[in-house]
């Protein structure tokens, strides 16, 4: 035998080796932890197998070191964030990263292969005009019959493999396309559709494409993989933090759709003072088995353990619903398409201006108009410009368009309501068509405010009501004293405090002593006589006393508050000329018959030189009180009704047809829906005033416009009424009152206290959103909220 002989490498040669030999190790290194961990895309839906029927306890989830080795799409992870975690969840970026058309798949790695074997990719079956090609004259293409195939025995099945290429009007088999190893028509893409059924045939027959889809399906198949024990260890911790993560969603939904507060001054389990959200847990944990051995298991582990129950979360949660019924709001407003502002500012405690943004519009489906609060914006200035400016921003960000706004409701400060320089005047340079409307209430508010006002008789009267009101509230005795006298009476009164926001406090105070007059009487004699009280109180008692013995006293639509001003002038004119009645119902009470001007001695002018010595005129105090009050107050509140009244006029004139079809004739009607019609001629066709007049044949019984509009829409007659439903529509979404404005002021005291008065812009308009639109609140999706959670805050624990 002859002896083996080797050849010796050159160095060259043995540099070469070395190197290949390097990049070799190099490509395979970390090869098993990427598939164990990082192989997974960032596009599967990770709770989709997280639904299971039965809660997983954390006893189902071993405790040993693999079960920190568990990757984990819920948790998040104290460990050093990989190059995974810079890729959270987002349906947008999956879409970007994966794209249905399989011509843009450039790069095919694991992580796709997994993605589309738990997801199957979408056909685009539907517009096929890119496929197109000619065969001498004839023009063939994909048809939908190519995506499905018919067997022998008739049976169809459908060719989920075959998917069709917008871009390049081709079809790939994405099965092929991810797993061969050889490139075929069907991978680079295949548009022979002259012969397209037999190709079908051949490829969905032949052994590389039946060994692509048995990969695809193996992937997909968790028990055949090799790291299927790790995969059913990751559902049962998701399935875990899933059911803990719907009940912290539902009580955080409870808490700020009643705008309770969430923290204490700590956030300890068990402590007396952790806040009403771990005091809802707790108490729900009593009830719940798996909420218990959380709490057990992770409360008060501290910073960096997972346990979901610190205050950022909450406050992540609470800007996910806010986002949500925000999104939900505008698509609503987006659909009614028209729509009104109204608009209001108070100070908050930190004496920050906030404006409150509210929008009305008409709901599609139920024909209701509803106002739904959009925002409180700090206002830095208070100019009209300032105000135009910040309110076309904010809508502009909502993707909310100015041009479809058709009415605009502000109290009446002269920035807002001011006719030439206004807000309103500056809105309505961008949109004519959004016509201002005064809110009805604050202008009966301030009717009756400057009425109060007016003379010296009505200043002194109400004066006397708010001292006796401070007199008993000064001292629980005076009120305890108090109230054993009022409920004698059978109304069950007690006295009230004015208010110079509210004018029916005052009606209401009045009210009282009117019918109390003789209780509140006797209450301040028993008073002046008992020698329990301070010699103070006795006196002011007496004072009191003396006044009361010399006292002398006296859903609606857009359209139908000129008629219920009209009713109030009228209602003003009664009264000016009954004054016999109210003297005689004043009298009744006091048991008085003259008055005090009539007892008094009158001074007797002095005749100076040059004067005549003519009669003097005399007036009893009879005629000195009707003549210097009574006509006063009549007169002054029938002059501000009819002005507040001409602020209506306007859309009086375009609208009041609708609340007047009865009453005219078939002329009428025609001319009144013409000149609507050239008001709106981007809205309203040719054929609104044929429409109209066929509409108002068939709800002729309805009563209102609201009844109208309801009765359009359960006819279901819409599409056959088009211009009256726009027409109805903007008629209805004219506000009447800017009280929505009021009542968020009212939740922007609970919010903003004195103990949260550092709480940011973002989190107090979650707040109040989510509080003042608690409908949307309650109405959340739990999966939705804790998808995007999810989403937001995607971490892994890796091995």
């Amino acid at each position: 035998m002859g002896r083996l002989t080797f050849k010796m490498l050159s160095g060259a040669a043995k540099l070469k080796k070395k190197k290949i030999e390097e990049e070799q190790k190099k490509r395979q290194r970390g090869a098993l932890q990427k598939f164990l961990s990082g192989s997974r895309p960032t596009g599967v839906n990770l709770l989709e197998s997280a639904k299971p029927e039965a809660e997983t306890s954390p006893e189902t989830r071993p405790e040993n070191g693999a079960g920190n080795a568990v990757e984990d799409a819920v948790a998040p992870s104290t460990s050093a964030p990989s190059q995974t975690d810079k890729e959270p969840l987002d349906p947008e970026r999956v879409l970007a990263s994966y794209p249905s058309d399989p011509a843009k798949w450039d790069q095919i790695d694991d992580r796709m292969r997994e993605y589309f074997a738990l997801n199957n990719p979408c056909q685009n079956i539907g517009d096929f005009s890119a496929s197109q090609r000619k065969y001498g004259d004839i023009n063939r293409s994909l048809t939908k019959e190519h995506f499905f195939r018919k067997k022998l025995n008739g049976e169809t099945l459908s060719r989920k493999w075959l998917v069709y290429s917008p871009s390049t009007g081709t079809v790939f088999c994405y099965c092929c396309k991810l797993f061969s190893i050889r490139d075929n028509q069907f991978v680079t893409g295949f548009n022979d559709w002259k012969n397209c059924a037999n190709r079908l045939h051949e490829h969905e027959n032949s052994m590389d494409h039946r060994t692509a889809v048995l990969s695809l399906s193996s992937l997909g198949n968790k028990n055949a993989r090799i790291d299927s024990n790790i995969v059913q260890q990751q559902e049962s911790e998701r399935a875990y933090w899933l059911n803990i993560l719907k009940r912290i969603v539902a009580t955080i939904q409870f808490l700020s759709s009643r705008g309770l507060p969430f923290r204490g001054d700590d956030e300890l389990v068990g402590s007396p003072h952790n806040g009403n959200f771990l005091g809802c847990i707790e108490l729900i944990s009593r009830f719940d088995p798996l909420l218990s051995e959380h709490l057990a298991r992770y409360g008060n582990k501290g910073r960096g353990h997972t346990s979901y129950l610190s205050s950022t979360v909450c406050d992540e949660f609470i800007q996910l619903m806010a986002k949500k019924v925000l999104h939900a709001i505008v698509k609503e407003v987006k659909d009614g398409k028209y729509f009104s502002i109204i608009v209001d500012s108070t100070p908050d405690i930190t004496h920050v201006d906030q404006l409150a943004l509210i929008i009305r519009y008409v709901l599609k489906k139920s024909g209701e108009p509803v106002e739904r609060f959009l925002e409180f914006i700090p206002l830095h200035g208070h100019t009209a410009e300032h105000m135009e400016e910040t309110l076309k921003s904010e809508l502009k960000e909502l993707d909310i368009d100015l041009m479809d706004c058709r009415g605009q409701s502000y109290d009446n400060a002269s920035n807002m309501a001011g006719k030439y320089s206004g807000l309103q005047a500056r809105i309505k340079n961008k949109n004519p068509n959004a016509d201002f409307i005064p809110c009805s209430a604050h202008s009966l508010n301030l009717v009756g405010a400057c009425a109060a006002e007016c003379c010296l008789e009505a200043i002194s009267f109400f004066g006397f009501i708010q001292n006796l009101y401070n007199f008993f509230s000064a001292s629980t005795r005076r009120w305890e004293i108090l109230t054993a006298h009022l409920t004698k009476c059978e109304r069950g009164l007690t006295l009230k405090s004015l208010s110079s926001t509210r004018w029916s406090a005052r009606a209401d105070a009045t009210k009282s002593l009117r019918f109390g007059y003789k209780a509140i009487q006797d209450a301040l004699n028993e008073i002046k006589v008992d020698h329990g009280t301070p010699r103070a109180a006795q006196y002011e008692a007496s004072q009191l006393i003396t006044v009361m013995e010399t006292l002398e006293t006296v859903q609606i639509d857009v359209c139908t508050v000129p008629f219920l001003y009209s009713s109030l002038i009228e209602y003003m004119g009664q009264a000016r000329n009954d004054f016999d009645v109210y003297e005689a119902e004043a009298q009744t009470p006091t048991a008085t018959e003259g008055y005090k001007a009539d007892s008094q001695r009158r001074r007797v002018k002095k005749v100076m030189f040059g004067e005549s010595a003519g009669p003097e005129v005399r007036r009893s105090g009879r005629e000195a009180f009707l003549i210097d009050t009574h006509y006063v107050i009549c007169d002054f509140l029938s002059q501000e009704l009819k002005q507040r009244k001409d602020a209506y006029k306007i859309v009086e004139e375009k609208f009041g047809f609708l609340t007047k079809t009865k009453s005219m004739n078939i002329e009428q009607i025609c001319a009144a829906t013409e000149k609507l019609k050239k008001i709106y001629p981007q809205d309203l066709e040719e054929d609104f005033t044929a429409e109209f007049c066929q509409f108002i044949s068939m709800v002729k019984d309805e009563e209102s416009v609201m009844a109208m509009y309801k009765k359009l829409l359960e006819l279901g007659l819409r599409d056959a009424f088009p211009n009256v439903d726009i027409c109805l529509r903007m008629y209805l979404t004219l506000p009447i009152a800017n009280c929505s404005g009021e009542r968020s002021f009212s939740l922007l005291k609970r919010v903003k206290t004195y103990r949260r008065a550092t709480v940011t812009e973002k989190k107090l308009n979650a707040f109040a959103l989510l509080a003042i639109e608690n409908g949307f609140t309650t109405s959340l999706d739990f999966e939705d909220i804790i998808e995007d959670f999810t989403a937001s805050k995607l971490r892994r624990k890796h091995l």
